[in-house]
Formats: C-alpha cells, structure tokens, sequence
C-alpha cells in the first residue's frame, strides 16, 4: 500500500507515499484520501 514514509528533522510531521496503482477488490484506486480515513479511523 505504502512505497514510503518521511518524517521531518523536527518530527512534525510525517508524509505517507503511497504506491502507484493499488486498488480495492472493487477496481477503484486507493487514495491518498483512503489511507488519511483509515488513520484516523484507528485514532492516530
């Protein structure tokens, strides 16, 4: 799902590089959206 994670020197923030072409079992493509929804589903 994910081809990366970058945090900042000042550990801030974190940027989340999702991976090309992922898709749901639906055919629809994972968003950036998608993974944000998720997060904060599990309180992060």
């Amino acid at each position: 799902m994910l081809k990366g994670i970058g945090i900042s020197d000042d550990l801030s923030a974190c940027t989340l590089h999702v991976r090309p072409g992922v898709r749901f079992t639906d055919g629809s493509q994972l968003t950036s959206a998608d993974v944000l929804h998720s997060l904060s589903a599990l309180g992060t």
